[in-house]
């Protein structure tokens, strides 16, 4: 258990909302920084929000008041206009709230697309900001996550369920680059117990599951636990990352 102030950026987000559930069963104190008033917790004495965005050096100033350490999962998709803002910005944003703040340390949750040769606009955000991160001088550990599941479908996993009753699922790139889909849950549980682990400063991790498939083959599960066969429609990779 511990005492310790965590901010959390992106926590209301798909994998946000686990890791604050998992911080506070761990005796955490928690602090969301969100982007609206909204409240999508339930009330925990050690559960507050700050409002601001990524964005902002000023409102990221404020969040980081008596903070300790910082989970960064904030992040703009490839499909809005401003992930370079949000994203990279962002980034230099949180380096110097962080350094101003003294904060111990950042882990930096990225993506296994950030180690992609061919980049879209996601990945190659996401990678600009891990160098970023890794260049500052609060100590930063970066876990880039493969592909992240649970039982509401959501990121790449949530878009193949989604389209699998169109005439063709969409698919970027080839659909052969291997994966380790993680259950969000297990994802959560990572992160929050590599929070203070000593001997991680300075390294970027790959997380992932047991399991190693492609987006092809998870396409075919997907499709076959549904009951519906449809062919594949492979677009650049540039178009969705």
């Amino acid at each position: 258990m511990s005492n310790d102030t965590v901010l959390v950026t992106g926590g209301t987000g798909f994998i946000g909302h686990a890791v604050v559930q998992c911080l506070l069963k761990n005796g955490y104190t928690v602090r969301v920084f969100v982007r609206a008033t909204s409240e999508p917790f339930e009330n925990h004495p050690n559960l507050s929000h700050a409002v601001g965005d990524m964005r902002d050096l000023q409102s990221l100033e404020a969040a980081m008041a008596g903070v300790q350490y910082v989970i960064h999962l904030a992040a703009a998709k490839s499909d809005e206009k401003d992930s370079e803002a949000v994203n990279v910005g962002g980034a230099q944003n949180l380096i110097e709230a962080c350094r101003i703040a003294g904060v111990k340390r950042i882990l930096n949750i990225s993506t296994q697309v950030a180690n992609l040769e061919k980049k879209g606009v996601y990945a190659t955000t996401k990678e600009k900001a891990d160098r970023l991160l890794h260049a500052s001088t609060t100590p930063v550990v970066t876990l880039r996550s493969s592909l992240v599941y649970n039982e509401k479908p959501s990121g790449v996993f949530g878009t193949i369920v989604k389209y699998s009753s169109l005439p063709m699922i969409p698919i970027f790139g080839d659909g052969t680059s291997l994966y380790r889909p993680i259950h969000r849950d297990d994802l959560a549980t990572v992160i929050v117990a590599a929070l203070d682990q000593p001997n991680v400063t300075g390294k970027i991790y790959d997380v992932g599951g047991p399991d190693l498939v492609t987006l092809n083959e998870l396409a075919g599960k997907i499709m076959e636990a549904r009951g519906q066969i449809r062919p594949l429609l492979h677009l650049p990779v540039w178009f969705g990352v």
